[in-house]
């Protein structure tokens, strides 16, 4: 069994009936050394437990998610949103996460100008704590309309944002599944690649005039195309596999992942090299 790229990981929601446990063995079993966290599968395990063996079994992580919501869409006051962010970071630093994935927040009933200083707030409360504990604080673009996640509905607001803190201080995690089909996020890919820390690898087809998540290379978004780009531009950071949603339903998980790592050797990127094997 070869052991894949570091640089390849598979985001926790896309094996959701799987439990922490199973994800990190099975995950392993394919090949991966890197694996990005959903809070709540970690919490369900418990985070020391967690911890020890994603030591035992040499597995990296790549993110966690998620915080934030300092707009108060998700319920909490921005209070308590700072909170659990806090609580966020020193829970990535357990488990060795590189980043940790934050969502601004719906919009809320506020202007969008307090709603971004709001967001700005947020973010400059948990960035020392972030920094000392060597924790990459990463934004994710989410512009779909009315999107719970994220008031910001533009590539060049989520751009204003990150002009507002070093490349030290906040980065991003682009999941093609919300930005891939975006012509401004593509064409401007040279002006912001430098921020990139993390790729979400996804694929998008419309069921029912809705649009979902699907198999790799069975969508329309042209992520050989993102692949290439990326190269060009140096990016040297991390690749997620996330699939998830109702597609993926009664999914094999196994099978699915496999075939993902097929579609990636396929595209010849690279991503997919083996560093050792066993």
């Amino acid at each position: 069994m070869q052991r894949l790229s570091q640089r390849l990981s598979v985001s926790q929601f896309s094996s959701f009936r799987w439990s922490f446990f199973q994800d990190v063995i099975k995950y392993s079993k394919l090949g991966f050394q890197s694996i990005g966290l959903w809070r709540q599968k970690v919490d369900e395990f418990g985070f020391d437990e967690a911890a020890d063996l994603l030591f035992e079994m040499r597995m990296n992580v790549s993110s966690i998610s998620w915080a934030g919501g300092f707009t108060g869409s998700e319920g909490n006051s921005y209070k308590l949103a700072v909170e659990d962010a806090i609580d966020a970071i020193h829970q990535a630093h357990l488990v060795g996460a590189k980043n940790l994935i934050v969502h601004p927040g719906g919009r809320n009933g506020h202007t969008e100008t307090h709603a971004l200083r709001l967001v700005k707030s947020g973010l400059r409360e948990i960035l020392p704590l972030a920094q000392d504990f060597g924790v990459q604080l990463l934004v994710e673009p989410n512009i779909k309309a009315r999107n719970p996640w994220s008031f910001i509905n533009s590539c060049d607001t989520y751009l204003h944002l990150l002009d507002n803190f070093g490349d030290s201080e906040l980065g991003l995690v682009l999941d093609l599944f919300h930005i891939g089909n975006d012509q401004d996020f593509l064409k401007k890919l040279p002006l912001y690649a430098n921020r990139i820390e993390l790729v979400q690898i996804a694929d998008a087809t419309y069921r029912n005039h809705e649009r979902v998540r699907c198999p790799l290379g069975q969508g329309n978004i042209p992520i050989n195309h993102w692949l290439n780009l990326l190269s060009d531009c140096d990016y040297c950071g991390d690749f997620e596999i996330e699939l998830h949603g109702f597609e993926f339903e009664n999914a094999v998980y196994e099978n699915l992942l496999e075939q993902s790592q097929n579609f990636l050797a396929a595209t010849g990127s690279g991503i997919l090299s083996s560093t050792s094997s066993n």
